[in-house]
């Protein structure tokens, strides 16, 4: 009778065992970051694990060699805009390195995939291809000075939702004192020059740059959201 009461307590422990062994959660790899293809963001996606209750997602600090956790949540996506690092935001361009796992009730986390590195779209300055000017009719002591520029967007960005230029100016003895032209906005992609017109005096020594406000969407918990940055444009001195 001890012989098979032990026996049947081998089995119990070798089922146990065997369950215990069952009792994994697969990583949610493979994980992709968006290479440049959103504005203020990295876009980081894995795949989908049956039966996981949070997918967890990792940055490694662009500064040294620690992974920063960013978010436990329900869903497989989450948009980087760059939680806990310096001013809070994504750097244009800069590239950054992602991992995730998951987690189960019951067996537990699931491996980290394989790091994925990822970038957003690097955003440059407006440059001024010329400017001209004519006397205003409507005042002749002034003349009506038109500023040309270039800009461009891949067709590939996702998350655009607008873009506004605005050209200013500065007397070149005053250039802490910046005055608004006027403003445009659009969200059209791919090459296309811009104009913006203004009556000035004709007594003036001027500066001129232009300014890009990015506004674009993305998801911050389960909402969808939207944020903006400003790009500084480089100065152009009328000749």
């Amino acid at each position: 009778m001890k012989r098979i009461l032990n026996v049947l307590i081998c089995i119990s422990l070798l089922i146990s065992s065997c369950s215990k062994d069952e009792e994994t959660i697969d990583a949610p790899a493979p994980l992709t970051a968006s290479d440049g293809t959103y504005i203020g963001i990295v876009h980081v996606s894995s795949q989908a694990v049956e039966g996981a209750n949070s997918y967890i997602f990792d940055r490694k600090d662009p500064a040294g060699s620690a992974w920063i956790e960013l978010t436990w949540q329900s869903y497989n996506t989450y948009d980087d805009h760059g939680f806990l690092l310096p001013n809070a935001k994504i750097v244009p361009g800069e590239k950054y390195e992602y991992r995730a796992r998951v987690h189960k009730d019951g067996p537990g986390f699931s491996d980290y995939t394989p790091v994925d590195v990822g970038y957003a779209y690097n955003t440059l300055p407006a440059i001024i291809d010329t400017i001209l000017s004519e006397t205003d009719p409507a005042n002749p002591g002034n003349d009506l000075v038109t500023v040309f520029w270039t800009d461009s967007l891949p067709q590939s960005i996702l998350n655009l939702q607008e873009r506004r230029f605005t050209v200013k100016f500065a007397d070149e003895k005053n250039l802490g004192n910046w005055a608004t032209m006027n403003f445009i906005s659009t969200k059209v992609l791919g090459d296309k020059t811009f104009s913006i017109t203004h009556s000035l005096e004709k007594t003036r020594n001027n500066y001129y740059r232009v300014d890009i406000e990015f506004f674009y969407g993305l998801k911050e918990g389960p909402n969808q959201v939207s944020s903006w940055y400003v790009i500084e444009g480089e100065r152009y001195k009328e000749l």
